[in-house]
């Protein structure tokens, strides 16, 4: 039988041992390629945010970055493979906005949107573009909300995933200004664009990466940006406010997530990486012509912008239950 001396013994050299196995595995990170989860599918607004943002940080580590497209459900597929992942540093989620909003939309979520994550740093905010078809006769937002309003249920809006940022945008437009619309949820917003084009579909609230090149050919009209001011890229469109809808403001973000738990030596490390490739003029300027304004900053301040979202979102909740 083992001393209570000899048995504390053991128990402090093991705990040496493995603190410094830890430690000397966080002093070789990244040791191979890491995987940038896209809980969207391939062509959307994530996708070209987390594809423009991996290159420069996957030079800056000495690694590739790789992203891999886990669409599906509004985003939850991909973000509880993320959240199930061993919290080494190897994968990682780009959140948007609707990681603040899928829990109140799923409620049988297998994971904690904010517990079983460690953030790591905002990438961007953004503005969403409301954009219908050509074929669609509305000018102006008030034309057509006019119109909605003598066709109850008629007009449709296109979102990227149920409990989307795209889906609450437009769910918060038919509840401010009091008109029924029917929500058409798609497995990405690049599917969702192509049948606003094709008239499928009335409207849809687009990045401006995604819609710039349809507006430049005519395939769609902007008639609204969602937040408080507009767009430099589209000076001569309104904010929805502006419009006529008063009150009305909603801005995307994008960013970092990894599982809980992650070490924070290599969260550290992340951060100060993807904050770098951030700095860089060429990330910069391309995220700029896709409508992105650069944010940054320490892993606190996504950890505040999630559940600010989050208690915010909670009273729309009942806006954007599954259909």
């Amino acid at each position: 039988m083992q001393s209570p001396s000899l048995h504390r013994l053991i128990k402090v050299s093991i705990t040496l041992f493995c603190s410094c196995f830890i430690t000397l595995a966080n002093a070789q990170y990244p040791a191979r390629p890491i995987t940038l989860v896209v809980p969207f599918a391939p062509g959307g607004a994530n996708d070209a945010v987390a594809r423009v943002v991996a290159k420069t940080a996957g030079e800056s580590l000495g690694v590739a970055v790789i992203i891999d497209n886990k669409g599906g459900a509004g985003g939850t597929i991909g973000s509880e493979f993320v959240a199930r992942a061993d919290p080494d540093g190897y994968t990682l989620l780009l959140a948007s906005a609707a990681h603040a909003i899928n829990g109140l939309v799923y409620p049988n979520l297998r994971y904690d949107g904010i517990k079983d994550f460690t953030p790591i740093i905002q990438l961007t905010a953004s503005p969403y573009i409301l954009v219908v078809g050509k074929s669609l006769k509305a000018q102006s937002l008030a034309e057509l909300i006019s119109m909605a309003r003598e066709a109850p249920g008629h007009y449709t809006y296109a979102s990227s995933g149920t409990g989307s940022a795209p889906h609450l945008a437009g769910a918060l437009l038919g509840d401010m200004a009091k008109v029924a619309l029917q929500h058409v949820p798609y497995k990405g917003g690049s599917l969702a664009l192509i049948d606003v084009i094709r008239g499928e579909v009335s409207m849809y609230y687009a990045s401006l990466a995604a819609a710039a090149p349809h507006l430049k050919t005519g395939a769609v009209r902007a008639l609204a940006v969602s937040t408080t001011t507009r767009v430099e890229a589209l000076p001569d469109v309104p904010t929805v406010a502006e419009a006529g809808v008063a009150g009305y403001d909603l801005a995307g973000w994008y960013g970092v997530l990894a599982p809980a738990g992650t070490p924070s030596a290599v969260v550290k490390q992340l951060n100060t990486v993807f904050a770098k490739a951030l700095e860089d003029p060429a990330v910069k300027q391309q995220l700029a012509m896709e409508g992105n304004v650069v944010a940054g900053g320490p892993p606190d301040e996504l950890a505040q912008l999630i559940k600010s979202d989050t208690d915010r979102f909670s009273s729309m909740g009942k806006l954007v239950k599954p259909d």
